[in-house]
């Protein structure tokens, strides 16, 4: 797999220097942007769709469950993966109908709770956090994560449903889905070292760009080129 990390073996010892690396090799990889690529067209579907990606490099595909509305990593060792790729899907009806009206499936088109915390867990247990990443492809933007800081931080974690209202509430609140997203992860996960990615494939380009999303000393986003 040649986005590996340079031959470390101790996560909290060896730090990535510039993560912006990592992600950028990982993209050179012809395995990675194949699934990244295959799942840019998933997005339009009922059920979404994703892989976990092995140690070896290999891709598993992950069983879709709630109906396709989420994907399922259970029973997997996540001490042999270094990451997952996944779709968030567009808004749909769902066939329903709630007081008179079509029942729409609305999901967010960025990383869920239930995604920052299997997240934390692979880094938690890998004995390389420069290999491990999520990602997530939806129709208004593809984003990944990446861990910086010390896996032995990662305490106190919560369940997904125990953060949904919040963060259903951080999301809303907020003029951008990056903006509400990032102070989620600030005011309830509370783990330091998590970094949050845009990749973009401008117009008529065929190279992909990605831009490194924090927060400023205001609490709104700060997007720099990955360079």
């Amino acid at each position: 797999n040649d986005s590996g990390g340079g031959g470390f073996t101790n996560n909290t010892e060896d730090k990535i220097d510039n993560p912006c690396e990592e992600l950028k090799a990982q993209i050179d990889d012809a395995s990675y942007i194949a699934k990244f690529e295959e799942l840019n067209n998933e997005t339009g579907k009922q059920k979404e769709t994703g892989y976990v990606e092995n140690k070896d490099g290999s891709f598993t595909k992950l069983n879709p469950i709630n109906n396709g509305h989420s994907l399922s990593l259970g029973g997997l060792d996540y001490k042999s993966l270094n990451g997952f790729i996944h779709t968030h899907l567009d808004d749909f009806e769902t066939g329903k109908v709630v007081d008179g009206r079509p029942e729409i499936n609305q999901i967010y088109r960025i990383f869920s709770p239930a995604d920052v915390i299997a997240f934390l867990n692979i880094a938690k247990q890998s004995a390389n956090t420069n290999d491990v990443y999520a990602t997530v492809i939806t129709s208004s933007g593809d984003y990944t994560l990446r861990f910086t800081g010390d896996t032995s931080a990662i305490t106190g974690l919560k369940s997904a449903d125990d953060y949904l209202e919040d963060y259903k509430q951080y999301l809303d609140r907020y003029s951008s889905l990056e903006r509400g997203f990032l102070n989620f992860l600030k005011d309830h996960i509370k783990v330091d070292g998590i970094q949050l990615f845009k990749i973009t494939k401008p117009l008529f380009s065929s190279d992909y760009e990605v831009k490194a999303k924090t927060l400023d000393d205001k609490g709104k986003v700060d997007s720099q080129d990955c360079i």
